[in-house]
């Protein structure tokens, strides 16, 4: 089987499953079941974006575009997918110039908004820090480790008040030909 295909041989044998048919619970389950292997990526960005509202649902789709219309209104990024490596089905990248300002990383039913910070940001974070609640943002700074000099920082999307905090974290992370 080639990687770059959508579904494989068994998966094409549930896309004739009358769904019509199905309960709910059944649908769902034929939903993850139909969702491609890792390494798979679409070609498009249309294709990408289908693929996420199937990874995600249609409430948590819908949430997930509010939040990269929200970043993109701010910056002016242009966009890359790829697959999610060993952590991400999938896996956006939105890039200021040649730098990432941020990626969000799709799982099933789930996404992540990631950061990387190197000495530069954590330093800035340090001097900030008191002006971003602890639950919310300081803990995440707090309990991920630097490797290679990189924080790589995880922000649930799902946890309550990150978002307020989105804009603030994201300009610790801007290069300084931004600024």
């Amino acid at each position: 089987m080639h990687e770059q295909e959508r579904y494989t041989e068994g998966q094409r044998r549930l896309l004739r499953i009358d769904r019509s048919t199905l309960t709910e619970e059944e649908k769902e389950q034929l939903r993850r079941a139909l969702l491609p292997r890792k390494r798979f990526v679409p070609k498009t960005d249309e294709e990408c974006f289908l693929l996420v509202a199937e990874f995600l649902g249609d409430a948590k789709y819908r949430a997930f575009r509010r939040l990269l219309e929200a970043i993109l209104s701010r910056y002016s990024c242009s966009q890359r997918w790829s697959a999610g490596g060993r952590d991400w089905r999938l896996l956006l990248r939105l890039y200021c110039g040649k730098q990432v300002l941020c990626s969000i990383g799709i799982l099933e039913d789930r996404y992540f908004l990631l950061m990387d910070w190197g000495e530069r940001e954590c330093k800035r974070f340090e001097e900030l820090r008191d002006t971003f609640p602890r639950e919310e943002v300081q803990w995440t700074f707090d309990f991920f480790r630097l490797r290679n000099g990189v924080k790589h920082l995880q922000w649930d999307t799902e946890q309550e008040g990150w978002a307020d905090y989105l804009f603030p974290l994201l300009a610790i992370g801007r290069l300084p030909e931004f600024e």
